[in-house]
């Protein structure tokens, strides 16, 4: 059983949010953590997710810290 070595940051916390970019959770959810430097936990949802529901994912978390 594979778990986070570290758990996820706060996505309501708006500096931390303001830190990434759009492509950075766009590629983040598009092909896992591991793409990004994370946890390979996080797998990607690129083949499951089009590319429009993944921008509009990333659309949504930004409404958690308004950035």
């Amino acid at each position: 059983v594979m778990h986070m070595d570290e758990p996820p940051r706060d996505q309501t916390d708006a500096e931390y949010m303001a830190s990434l970019s759009d492509a950075f959770l766009y590629l983040a959810i598009c092909r896992g953590g591991e793409a990004v430097g994370r946890s390979i936990v996080m797998p990607g949802w690129g083949d499951v997710m089009t590319d429009q529901e993944i921008k509009d994912l990333v659309a949504w978390i930004r409404t958690f810290s308004d950035t």
